[in-house]
């Protein structure tokens, strides 16, 4: 899958090396990592909106942050749909805005426009996750070290 992204002509540019936006992110473990890089043969960032909001399409549809894609196998795969938001309080987390985001990323990112890819059947997908990240409350981040503690 991974050689997949990267020879093709509109992913590749979406390949990123954070998922982080407005202060707001993913952090990636350590094993995924090798001298401060992603190991791009664990490990691939897509930033879907990049896609969505490009200049061909002139309504850009509403996508989410950033696709997590990791190698758990041998052609198997992990995909972690991601929505970061910054908030200032949780109240601004509203289902009905968020939703269309990862159904957007289902239904014609991963299941249409890039199926060859993604619904292949001579990959496994080992999971599916969702996540919503966000910080309403602002509190600070982590330090590495506890982090790593947890």
């Amino acid at each position: 899958m991974f050689d997949e992204i990267t020879n093709h002509p509109d992913l590749c540019g979406l390949l990123r090396q954070t998922c982080e936006e407005m202060g707001i992110g993913v952090k990636v473990c350590d094993e995924l990592m090798e001298n401060g890089d992603l190991r791009q043969d664990r490990i691939n960032i897509l930033k879907i909106d990049a896609y969505f909001s490009t200049k061909r399409m002139r309504e850009p549809s509403k996508s989410i942050d950033c696709l997590i894609i990791i190698k758990t196998g041998e052609r198997e795969f992990g995909l972690t749909l991601v929505e970061l938001k910054a908030v200032s309080s949780a109240r601004r987390l509203t289902p009905r805005e968020i939703k269309p985001k990862f159904d957007t990323t289902i239904k014609e990112f991963l299941s249409k426009q890039f199926a060859n890819i993604f619904m292949n059947p001579g990959i496994g997908i080992s999971y599916f996750r969702l996540w919503l990240v966000t910080n309403p409350y602002d509190w600070p981040p982590m330090p590495d070290e506890k982090y790593r503690k947890n």
